[in-house]
């Protein structure tokens, strides 16, 4: 089964496609290329004032080695922890295992990760009451080892296993968010010129992560319990300032039963992605340039089923990298833009999304940051045929709208949603946002988060005329115990609109999650 993003689908029985095709052009459908121009630049000018994802908090105690890897949830089976063959340099409990030489001038060598993460949810009105309630709440368990084996500069192993088990919803675990009960997340060997030059290429091949940018269109679900992966290869190629990645991959799709994780049998993900300097606002300017495909043989949406072929073309402008602290005063952006065409069925896709993110810390204490976030996803105006508007955001992170509450993904919308982060103290960061969505499009609705297509109808449109959603509040501290441990402490609600009112169930939610990561 594939990762849904949360909640769950009141999808009628799909309609049959029969309208005739469209050509799949810029100009083509009602949305030519001077709207979403008009539009890019109007959403600009109102975030003058992020995406609402808490920073991390650094651990208490002076400054780790920088040359000691973060425990970063990312990539981690990259680090290079050699830095360990200086006996001096091993000041942490765990150094024994993330540095074991085999050979005698250590360039072969094993490093061993862990990490558990236990949680409390609790929810009142879930998918805003339309499914069973677990009033007393319920428990969430993450279990990660790893193990990766460098031979030398050329040769890289690493592979991941995953417990994640939900007890006590009377709901039952939601797919793909709650519950894999023993699953190889990651299994992969890297072939490379030079594993940690500054200039190399690396062919990566296995089961692995891809996360990309701040995680809006391809993630590894992090915030949530069950981590996404894929099956292929991808070619990295990197210079001191630049990097390309060119891969061809299949989704895992993510069961809740034991090593019962196989290969999408009905999507195939391919794609290039590369990030440029770009100091064309400000001096540490970066570029995102990509061009992503998939092949869904399946996809759903409001306007029916059939065979989706999607090309994503996008950019994002930014100058501040994802998940690091906001410690430094100024302006920093995030600024995304994506275009999508190709085929649904027998009709053609003509879709789009506009996302921008835009704060400023100030040199005061607490270093507070004031943010904006504005976000238009295209919908279809055609639910009987045609073409097809809504756009599909392929693999976002599962809780796309604030730290853990997921209702809804990324399609048929446009939200506002300001923020209020800041640092009380170096180890303890906290963050506070609130976001209100529309529809887009009055003939098309909300849909869940799926693994590279909606994962159902949160709630089809149902012939209402509003356009309103409703709002949601999230309020987020994070506290580093120590450099191993985090406490994490959520609490949100969503608060309906009309539409949600017109079309079902319309329970005002709460939402609140406690928890405890340790890794090393």
């Amino acid at each position: 089964m594939a990762r849904f993003g949360g909640g769950w689908s009141s999808n009628p029985e799909a309609q049959s496609l029969a309208a005739a095709p469209v050509p799949p052009t810029l100009g083509s459908g009602r949305r030519p290329l001077g709207v979403i121009v008009v539009l890019f630049a109007s959403i600009l000018m109102l975030s003058r004032l992020s995406l609402a994802q808490t920073p991390q908090p650094m651990p208490p105690g002076p400054p780790e080695n920088p040359a000691r890897p973060p425990l970063s949830p990312n990539y981690q089976g990259e680090q290079n922890w050699s830095f360990l063959k200086n006996p001096a340099n091993r000041t942490d409990l765990w150094d024994p295992l993330k540095y074991i030489p085999l050979n005698q001038n250590g360039d072969d060598y094993l490093t061993f990760w862990f990490e558990t993460r236990s949680s409390y949810e609790w929810f009142q009105n879930e998918a805003w009451g339309a499914i069973p309630q677990t009033i007393s709440g319920y428990y969430l368990q993450r279990v990660i080892p790893a193990v990766g084996l460098t031979l030398g500069s050329h040769i890289r192993l690493y592979t991941s296993f995953q417990y994640d088990k939900e007890m006590g919803n009377n709901a039952g675990p939601r797919p793909g968010v709650d519950e894999d009960q023993g699953d190889f997340h990651e299994a992969y060997l890297d072939l490379s010129t030079g594993l940690d030059d500054q200039r190399s290429l690396t062919l990566r091949l296995g089961q692995q992560e891809l996360v990309y940018g701040t995680g809006r269109l391809i993630d590894n679900n992090e915030g949530l319990t069950v981590k996404s992966s894929f099956y292929g290869a991808k070619l990295i190629a990197k210079t001191k300032t630049l990097e390309l990645d060119l891969f061809a991959v299949k989704p895992t799709d993510l069961d809740n039963g034991t090593l019962d994780d196989r290969p999408s049998s009905q999507q195939t993900f391919w794609g290039a992605y590369g990030t440029v300097p770009l100091p064309l606002i400000d001096r540490v300017g970066q570029a995102d340039l990509y061009y992503l495909g998939i092949d869904n043989t399946r996809a759903v949406y409001e306007q029916g089923s059939g065979r989706e072929i999607r090309h994503s073309i996008g950019t994002r402008l930014f100058n501040h990298q994802p998940g690091a602290p906001f410690n430094q005063p100024g302006w920093d952006y995030n600024w995304e833009l994506v275009y999508q065409l190709g085929t649904f069925a027998e009709n053609y896709i003509n879709a789009w999304t506009v996302a921008t993110e835009t704060g400023f810390t100030f040199p005061v204490r607490w270093r507070p940051r004031l943010a904006l976030r504005a976000d238009v996803a295209s919908g279809s105006q055609h639910p009987n045929g045609g073409t097809l508007g809504t756009f599909n955001p392929l693999f976002p992170r599962g809780a796309y709208f604030g730290p853990k509450l997921v209702l809804f993904g990324p399609y048929n919308i446009f939200d506002v949603h300001p923020v209020l982060m800041f640092t009380p103290l170096q180890n303890v960061s906290v963050a506070f946002d609130w976001d209100w969505f529309w529809r887009e499009s009055l003939d098309d609705g909300v849909y869940l988060i799926g693994a590279g297509q909606p994962g159902g109808l949160a709630r089809p449109s149902n012939g209402s005329k509003a356009r309103y959603i409703g709002s949601q509040p999230n309020f987020e501290i994070l506290w580093a115990l120590d450099a191993h441990t985090t406490v994490n402490i959520d609490m949100a609600g969503f608060l309906v609109g009309g539409y949600l009112n017109d079309t079902g169930a319309a329970g005002n939610v709460a939402f609140s999650n406690v928890g405890i990561d340790y890794k090393f």
